[in-house]
């Protein structure tokens, strides 16, 4: 198995250059992040410490280079239906645990297949809900995301289900967006260098 690349960033020292990546991604939005803010405990011994903390969307961001199954081997996260893994279990565990919904980003900038994991209001039925097509888009003069390609879902912000993110994609108006930004972060992002070991 390849190991990844401790990579140095504007004063964070990434674990791999697809995280350093998509750092550069953000910087080049202005979107600002924490990266590996904090730890969590979510029982029976597990230990869980997310990604990034994207403070402009109150939302986690765990990054994986691709997804596995359960014993451990690669699989496609591309099938429209991949097979159970740790890492979408680990979201869904980690979004009942806390106020605050998580995107699992599978790939590279520009070649992402991202799940969001918050919580559901239609029909007041306070749900949780998990949109497993999400994608980046720039609306209201930021990036945002939006929760699902070719449906409209609202994802709630915060297990007291009181706020939900102000840019999210959802109503007739929300076909104002653009994605031109974010082909020019994808860009930036895949074309950074970063120096070896650094």
């Amino acid at each position: 198995m390849l190991k990844a690349i401790e990579t140095h960033y504007k004063g964070y020292r990434f674990r791999s250059r697809l995280e350093a990546r998509w750092a550069v991604f953000f910087d080049h939005l202005n979107v600002p992040y924490e990266y590996e803010k904090e730890g969590y405990e979510l029982g029976n011994g597990r230990r869980y410490l997310p990604d990034f903390w994207l403070p402009s969307l109150n939302t986690w961001l765990e990054i994986k280079a691709q997804l596995t199954r359960m014993d451990g081997s690669p699989q496609d996260s591309m099938k429209e239906f991949p097979e159970p893994s740790p890492e979408l279990k680990l979201c869904e565990s980690f979004r009942d645990a806390q106020n605050w919904p998580i995107a699992l980003s599978v790939g590279a900038p520009g070649q992402e297949r991202i799940w969001l994991f918050g919580w559901d209001e239609r029909n007041d039925s306070l749900g949780t809900i998990i949109s497993e097509y999400a994608w980046w888009c720039f609306s209201d003069h930021r990036a945002t995301f939006h929760p699902n390609k070719g449906k409209t879902e609202r994802v709630y912000l915060s297990g007291d289900f009181s706020t939900q993110i102000p840019w999210f994609i959802e109503e007739p108006r929300d076909h104002l967006y653009s994605v031109d930004e974010i082909e020019e972060a994808y860009e930036t992002a895949k074309s950074a260098r970063f120096e070896f070991g650094r």
